[in-house]
């Protein structure tokens, strides 16, 4: 009798594929997990790109520019938070070598990810332009 019920074990896969979805599914979390605080991250140096790109746009075309007038433009400009803690924006006036003159803008985020196994990860995102006047 036993030798019988032994040999039914071995053909019976019924249970299978509930321990094969129980192995996949946390590697799927995590995946979607990733896919997701990456995708949030690329938002922030986007938003922090653009930031720039529309001081930079005021640099360019206000007649008379002043350092505080571009920061505060790319400070309003941006959609992710460039105020608080390990952000930064720098403007810094210059003339190049053909006597022009210009402005680098800088701005830098310090971004924490939201999701649970990315919870103690920090990346740096900024962006720099270079705005001509006059």
């Amino acid at each position: 009798m036993r030798s019988s019920a032994r040999r039914g074990l071995r053909h019976d896969a019924g249970g299978s594929a509930t321990v094969e979805f129980a192995l996949a599914v946390p590697v799927l979390i995590l995946f979607f997990c990733g896919i997701a605080a990456s995708t949030l991250a690329l938002f922030v140096q986007n938003s922090v790109k653009d930031a720039v790109s529309v001081g930079a746009r005021h640099a360019t075309l206000s007649p008379t520019p002043t350092t505080s007038e571009v920061i505060a433009k790319v400070k309003s400009a941006s959609q992710t938070d460039l105020t608080g803690t390990g952000s930064s924006v720098t403007v810094t006036a210059g003339t190049d070598s053909s006597g022009r003159s210009y402005y680098t803008i800088t701005a830098s985020r310090v971004y924490q990810f939201p999701l649970y196994p990315f919870t103690n990860r920090t990346v740096t995102l900024s962006a720099t332009k270079r705005a001509y006047t006059g």
